[in-house]
Parts: structure tokens; C-alpha cells; sequence
């Protein structure tokens, strides 16, 4: 979303009328568009004692790769 594909709800319904997939592989993209991942630069205490992964922090994590259009390179850099 930083480069602001799909903002446009004109393309975005034609990107999704091409295929059933792309439609349901986008509905989740939507609904990270607002989601704040900002509590992502806080420091995870205790992170290698846990025996799972929070479900919200999946969700976070999720926003802030769409956010970033998948570029694990400056999400790294952001991150640091």
C-alpha cells in the first residue's frame, strides 16, 4: 500500500472481476489497509521463551508486509 496500488476503488474492482482468486486473495488485503502495526518497533520481551505465535502479532506483521508492498528489505531496515 506505500505505493498506493489498489487505493483506487475503480481498479481495484476491475483487478478483482479478473479472476475469483485475485478476489479472494484481496478481500484480507483490504481489511490490513488500517490495521496500526506500529507496536511493532517495541521491543518483543521473552520472545524465545514462547511456544506459540500471538495470533495478533500475525495480524501486525501482516499489515505492515502489505503496508510495505512485500519489500522484506526495507521492512528489515525499518525494523532495525
Amino acid at each position: 500500500m506505500k505505493n498506493r496500488w489498489l487505493e483506487d476503488e475503480e481498479d481495484s474492482a476491475v483487478i478483482q472481476a479478473m479472476s475469483p482468486i485475485v478476489d479472494i486473495m484481496l478481500k484480507p488485503v483490504h481489511k490490513l489497509r488500517d490495521v496500526d502495526f506500529s507496536s511493532l518497533s517495541e521491543p518483543h520481551l521473552g520472545y524465545a521463551s514462547k511456544k506459540e505465535i500471538d495470533p495478533s502479532r500475525v495480524v501486525l506483521l501482516s499489515a505492515y508486509v502489505v503496508y510495505y508492498d512485500l519489500d522484506f528489505g526495507r521492512m528489515v531496515w525499518i525494523l532495525q
